[in-house]
């Protein structure tokens, strides 16, 4: 971890650029996970928006395709208690619809066994919530869309005024598990993981 902090000694993490303030990517299919295209270092591939992923999490063998930064690696606990070895890495951009995201942490995971979760399709890596936080992020299943909005007050103002949803406060648990109060039938409050994947 510390080779991976070093690394951004020079560099700006998730340095945003575009001249566009909203970008709009839709899903190559909702169910049974949202999977959507973007590209690392100009290399297009195929991932899974799971809020219950950090950074954004590369195929080892995507990541070498793409030239990724690779720092080593750790025993990370998953869910179900499942243990992986884990790699720390970066890229140099990250391009999700007309978003270029330059200097990006990533972890480096087998993705192979996500297929099925992918309708068969290969699976290159996994966009997690620590991307998504550096926007205005919906997840839009009715429209089979992932919507980014530059993260300024002007636009939150006028989401919160155009969005006539029911709204629902999360708490961050940790840099990037999404938690929030509710309940079951007539329980009382329950606290819930919101977890996509």
């Amino acid at each position: 971890i510390a080779k991976q902090l070093e690394s951004f000694k020079e560099r700006v993490p998730y340095e945003i650029n575009s001249e566009t303030d909203i970008t709009r990517i839709k899903f190559v299919h909702t169910d049974p996970l949202p999977l959507i295209q973007m590209k690392v270092n100009d290399q297009q591939g195929n991932f899974i928006i799971d809020t219950g992923g950090s950074e954004i999490f590369l195929d080892p063998d995507f990541a070498k395709k793409v030239g990724a930064s690779d720092f080593g690696s750790n025993m990370l606990t998953y869910g179900g208690g499942k243990q992986a070895a884990t790699g720390y890495g970066r890229v140099d951009k990250v391009t999700i619809g007309d978003f270029v995201v330059n200097n990006v942490p990533i972890h480096i995971l087998s993705t192979k066994n996500f297929s099925a979760a992918a309708n068969g399709l290969e699976v290159n890596g996994i966009l997690g919530t620590v991307l998504l936080y550096h926007f205005i992020s919906t997840i839009d299943y009715p429209a089979g869309e992932l919507v980014l909005q530059r993260k300024t007050s002007a636009a939150l103002k006028k989401f919160e005024q155009e969005t006539n949803q029911i709204v629902i406060p999360f708490w961050m648990s940790g840099d990037h598990l999404m938690v929030a109060w509710g309940t079951i039938n007539s329980s009382k409050p329950l606290l819930f993981l919101i977890d996509t994947g």
